[in-house]
């Protein structure tokens, strides 16, 4: 079985991630970020889908991504060489999973995706080096909602973060 990992992102102004960064910086206090790009991550797993014809549903289709205001890429994220990036994903506590969309899918085109899923990738840039000192204060004062003056990208309560420092 092959597994797909599908990266989308709006082509214009990301007004939800501008305005996380700006109550970043401003209501928590935290002005180490250099920058914040958020993603939405597609896993899709099938037996007899290939690269084409997965480009074939990303470019003819709304299903994974809108091609009038997304990008979609099957490529690995773009590094900032001059930053230190950090990776959140945010996925729902609820064993949810997208179903429909991988039914409609198959119908469309003829594949035998076993199953899609998605998550929030927020990207996290910062102008020093790695540590894990760091790593740890990001992940408790930016990424993990704990308390009104803590956290901002994740709630707790319903979701549940993966975070880690990339290397591209």
């Amino acid at each position: 079985m092959n597994t797909y990992t599908v990266y989308t992102r709006l082509k214009n102004a990301d007004l939800a991630c501008l305005s996380a960064k700006t109550a970043i910086e401003q209501y928590l206090h935290y002005d180490k970020l250099a920058d914040l790009q958020r993603y939405t991550k597609w896993m899709i797993q099938a037996e007899t889908l290939d690269i084409r014809t997965l480009k074939s549903i990303l470019d003819n289709s709304y299903y994974i991504a809108n091609p009038n205001k997304e990008t979609a890429s099957t490529d690995e994220l773009p590094a900032h060489s001059k930053w230190t990036q950090y990776h959140a994903e945010v996925r729902s506590s609820n064993a949810s999973s997208d179903d429909e969309i991988r039914r409609k899918i198959n119908e469309t085109f003829g594949t035998k995706i076993h199953s899609v899923s998605h998550s929030t990738l927020w990207c996290l840039f910062v102008d020093q080096a790695h540590s894990d000192d760091l790593q740890s204060e990001l992940e408790t004062l930016v990424v993990n909602t704990s308390s009104q003056s803590q956290g901002l990208l994740a709630n707790p309560l319903y979701e549940e973060v993966a975070f880690s420092h990339y290397l591209a």
